[in-house]
């Protein structure tokens, strides 16, 4: 075994400029036990429906997931919550999901919101009107025929419907989204508020693996109401906007994935799988780099960074081992380092300089393809 330290050139390389800074909360599940998620999250519920799975989206990084079970004869939402004591003006979640075959209908889904005062529990947010200073929310919503991805948004100026005791607002993809079952789905909203508070420039966007498919602002798209139901048609006058909020101490605040079913068949049993949540400032996109994982396993030969001489050091390799390609990966799964040696340029006392980025703060995984074999090794940067 030996250590070959790397001191990388950027010649001819792909760096990404998505900042890790612009993340301000990730899960992956990848804990030993589903108690764990108590010490992340500000509030759970129905733990005892909820168990980690090997069941993960084809381009995740890491070996497990969410799985969330809804029974019919025992009708308890479950949910993770988790609030934030500083507020946003906008914010990006992104997370991958999965649902069991003739999956019922879902009555209640992922949302960001706001909640005022700040509140380190959840609380219903839905069948009341909010009032411009005591909260809203929006995120993404499966219709109930399970047809299509939709947003759903419960906001000072949504429109209600009198026959109905349901108090929330539906935004129609055009064309549908199909949102099939037994199917790994990247699912990205934007919440964005309105300022000044007395305008209605607040937005809300949706992209189904990593394709833009609806986004609702002032002036755009055309539409029509229907109840309580927006309908896009160019034929027809723009979208007013969104008022979320008539207070200046409204923000963003919270982030809710919630799991309920209102109407499911008795005897029934409904499975959901989630994974890879990232709240972010900037747009985030689905993980990179699925190629290369696939059907590789990590290794026990270890990476690690030193942040004093912006240096990398292998750790487990064979002495007569040479490094062919290493390719760096961001927590997102962004490809941010990609570099390509001939043998005759790699001998095992190689250092090749890393001289115009340094690594910030974070989760990053590294693949190493090697004249033996091809691995990849999680590294974690933290300088401090």
């Amino acid at each position: 075994m030996k250590v070959i330290h790397l001191i990388v050139i950027l010649i001819l390389i792909q760096f990404d400029l998505f900042s890790q800074n612009n993340i301000i909360f990730s899960e992956d599940f990848e804990i030993a036990n589903k108690q764990e998620l108590t010490k992340k999250w500000k509030e759970t519920s129905n733990l005892a429906r909820m168990n980690l799975s090997s069941e993960k989206p084809p381009s995740s990084l890491g070996s497990k997931s969410l799985m969330m079970v809804f029974n019919a004869d025992r009708p308890i939402v479950s949910h993770l919550f988790k609030s934030f004591d500083k507020g946003y003006n906008q914010l990006f979640a992104r997370f991958y999901c999965k649902f069991s075959n003739n999956h019922s209908a879902i009555s209640q889904f992922v949302k960001l919101g706001c909640y005022n005062p700040l509140s380190e529990y959840s609380q219903l947010d839905f069948n009341i009107l909010p009032n411009g200073s005591d909260r809203f929310s929006g995120g993404p919503i499966v219709r109930s025929d399970f047809s299509s991805w939709d947003l759903s948004a419960n906001w000072m100026g949504m429109k209600v419907n009198p026959d109905s005791g349901v108090l929330s607002n539906q935004f129609k993809s055009n064309p549908a989204i199909a949102a099939n079952t037994n199917k790994w789905y990247c699912i990205e909203f934007m919440l964005k508020i309105n300022d000044p508070v007395s305008s209605s420039n607040g937005e809300l966007a949706l992209w189904i693996d990593g394709r833009k498919v609806m986004h609702l602002g002032q002036g755009f798209p055309n539409g029509y109401w229907e109840n309580h139901n927006f309908f896009p048609s160019t034929d027809n006058s723009a979208f007013e906007g969104f008022q979320w909020r008539a207070d200046d101490n409204m923000k963003i605040n919270y982030f809710w994935f919630l799991y309920y079913i209102k109407n499911a068949s008795p005897g029934k049993t409904d499975t959901m799988w989630v994974d890879d949540i990232v709240l972010s400032t900037n747009y985030i996109g689905p993980i990179g780099g699925s190629n290369i994982y696939e059907d590789k396993k990590e290794s026990e030969i270890t990476v690690n960074y030193n942040h004093r001489t912006n240096s990398l050091s292998i750790i487990g390799l064979d002495n007569e081992e040479l490094i062919q390609e290493l390719k760096l990966f961001n927590l997102l799964g962004q490809n941010i380092l990609n570099l390509s040696y001939s043998k005759e340029i790699l001998t095992s006392n190689s250092e090749l300089l890393f001289n115009q980025i340094s690594l910030e703060k974070g989760l990053y995984f590294v693949y190493v393809k090697t004249s033996k074999k091809e691995f990849y090794s999680k590294l974690f940067n933290n300088p401090y």
